[in-house]
Formats: C-alpha cells, sequence, structure tokens
C-alpha cells in the first residue's frame, strides 16, 4: 500500500489539491492516507482504501475528521485497536 499524509498536496494526485470544505472525497484502493491534520466539514468521504490516524506514542496529536457520509466502501478505517491503542482524541 501506498503511504500518502493527508496534509501533503502530491498525496491528492487526482484532484491535485488538500481536500477543502464541502468536497466529496475518495481515498482510493491501494492508498494508506494517513490523516495528520484536522478536515473542514466534507460532503463525504468514500474509503477504498485505509484511512489511519497519524499515531506517535510520544508526540499524542488530537485529530478531528469532519463529514457528513463516511463511507467505509472496500476498505478500513483505523483509528486504534486494543493492542495498538490511539494515543491522542480523534
Amino acid at each position: 500500500m501506498t503511504v500518502r499524509y493527508w496534509s501533503n498536496l502530491t498525496s491528492w494526485n487526482i484532484t491535485k489539491k488538500i481536500p477543502e470544505e464541502g468536497d466529496e472525497v475518495v481515498i482510493e484502493a491501494g492508498w494508506n492516507m494517513i490523516l495528520d491534520v484536522d478536515t473542514p466539514v466534507l460532503k463525504k468521504l468514500t474509503i477504498n482504501g485505509r484511512l489511519s490516524f497519524l499515531n506517535d506514542p510520544d508526540n499524542p496529536r488530537n485529530l478531528t475528521l469532519n463529514a457528513k457520509i463516511i463511507y467505509v466502501r472496500q476498505g478500513e478505517f483505523f483509528i486504534g485497536n486494543e493492542t495498538v491503542p490511539y494515543h491522542g482524541n480523534a
């Protein structure tokens, strides 16, 4: 899986821009998108790949994902689990 960071313009090779308020966003199959910044309110987020919250135990971060609709279609939405807990607030 290709690792990409939400805040990095080059991660968005289709739109060539970081998502803005009201956008419909797709995390493509084969992507591991790391959410490293708070998002504006998105109209829709479709996850076909993997969306993971940045999780650094040495530097915990509070992150907010804002979307009217989140659709995990063929992918994975990963914030943390029992063996790998999220170290900030999501």
